[in-house]
């Protein structure tokens, strides 16, 4: 302490000693005894339990003006747990709580360090209002898992219903321009708890629905269970159970799950998980749409490689059906063409000459082959009658004697100085008898 311009001045540490004095030097706050309803539960990696109790009385039951908030925190040490049977408390169940109070200088949160707790057998209020309006909601439908709508993939805007400016707020944004600075983040704020936080969340997720994003993140950056109670809420629900985008609850709160959650179609355990959950890695993004590529480029390939191999059958098989159909085509125009030229008179005209032409030849053959056979028989007669002939032996030194146009038969019938003409083989001899001598031994012709 100190004294400035006469006044005392306290530190932070000395107040809250004060405060802590207090209350453990106040007789009835060292051995108090009240009763609540378990909002949360939980155990410590120590072996301590930490339960929240709120009060139990209904709102009717209230005075009137009365304010209706406020927990206590109540601290079962592990050695005070062992002794307990407080495995199944669950949240809606109504303590019996005896203990002191005590301060957390660290935080300026005083709590009550239990030395007995009883759970009565009926549940508080709260827990039976939230189990009806869950039981009531569930008839309905809102948390069927068949409803839920798939988070997309690749989304180019993505809406977040939140508190601007808090620490969920800035993980949003940060993890999701890292992981992908081109998705839209378009932002709604909205409080998570206090007044009008139902309303603000409600018109955040139906403005964003209305503006046509492809996924919706609501949810805060965690609390006790009273500090989420927004997100049991029933508009809330509803408003998430209308909406036409999908929708990712990250409300930081580990140990339970709200309505919302139930109602959301994914539910994550924070705004961090939440953003990554809504925005894909842009690197992730790249190689699906390289390797989607190089697989459309296989599938192009192959097929334009198919269809290739197709196209050149179908050719090959046009190609062979117009031949055959030319090739019969050409049979038949062949045929009427011999039939046309069959009808033609010029084609019989030169059809009849060709016959002429060759009967012609035939008969100059056959002349010709008569005038043949002839001309050697013609020759064989002359042979033969060249071999009778007188000249044809006047050959080797024979020869034919003339005297004035009569032949000379006889030697007796020359005498000196008569003329005489020798016919050889080969010409005529003119000479003059000399003398004359008959052969007496010769034979005497007649």
């Amino acid at each position: 302490m100190r004294v400035e311009n006469g006044k005392k001045v306290f530190s932070v540490r000395e107040v809250n000693s004060y405060i802590g004095n207090i209350i453990k030097n106040d007789y009835l706050l060292k051995n108090i005894c009240f009763e609540g309803e378990v909002s949360s539960f939980s155990k410590g990696p120590t072996g301590h339990l930490y339960i929240t109790l709120k009060d139990c009385t209904a709102p009717g039951d209230l005075p009137e003006g009365a304010p209706y908030n406020g927990i206590l925190r109540v601290n079962v040490w592990k050695s005070v747990a062992a002794k307990l049977n407080l495995t199944t408390v669950k949240q809606g169940d109504i303590l019996i709580v005896k203990g002191s109070c005590s301060i957390y200088d660290a935080k300026s949160e005083y709590s009550v360090n239990a030395v007995s707790v009883q759970r009565r057998e009926e549940r508080g209020w709260h827990g039976e209002a939230y189990a009806e309006l869950k039981r009531r909601l569930g008839q309905e439908g809102i948390f069927d898992t068949a409803i839920k709508k798939p988070i997309p993939k690749y989304p180019r805007a993505v809406g977040v219903v939140i508190s601007i400016g808090t620490n969920a707020y800035k993980d949003i944004m940060s993890v999701s321009h890292r992981r992908n600075p081109y998705v839209q983040m378009i932002v709604c704020d909205a409080r998570a708890q206090g007044e009008n936080a139902r309303e603000l969340i409600v018109q955040g997720i139906r403005r964003l629905d209305r503006l046509g994003v492809d996924t919706i993140i609501i949810g805060r950056g965690g609390g006790s269970r009273e500090d989420l109670e927004v997100f049991d809420d029933e508009a809330v629900v509803r408003a998430i159970y209308e909406a036409k985008t999908p929708i990712i609850s990250g409300t930081g709160h580990e140990g339970d799950t709200s309505l919302a959650d139930d109602a959301a179609d994914l539910r994550v355990e924070t705004p961090t998980a939440a953003a990554t959950a809504a925005v894909p890695l842009i690197d992730d993004i790249l190689r699906t749409i390289e390797l989607r590529l190089r697989t459309m480029n296989y599938h192009v390939a192959n097929k334009k490689q198919n269809y290739q191999a197709r196209l050149d059958s179908c050719e090959r098989e046009l190609r062979l059906r117009m031949q055959g159909r030319l090739q019969e085509k050409e049979t038949k125009l062949q045929m009427y063409m011999q039939q046309l030229a069959a009808l033609n008179p010029r084609a019989k005209l030169e059809k009849q000459q060709e016959k002429l032409k060759q009967s012609r030849e035939r008969l100059e053959n056959r002349i010709q082959l008569k005038f043949k056979e002839y001309e050697h028989q013609l020759h064989l007669l002359l042979t033969r009658l060249h071999g009778n002939a007188p000249t044809a032996k006047l050959v080797g030194g024979f020869g034919y004697l003339e005297s004035e146009g009569k032949p000379v038969m006889s030697a007796g019938q020359m005498q000196a100085g008569d003329p005489l003409h020798v016919t050889l083989h080969d010409g005529r001899i003119h000479a003059t008898v000399v003398s004359v001598e008959a052969d007496t031994n010769g034979v005497q012709g007649e």
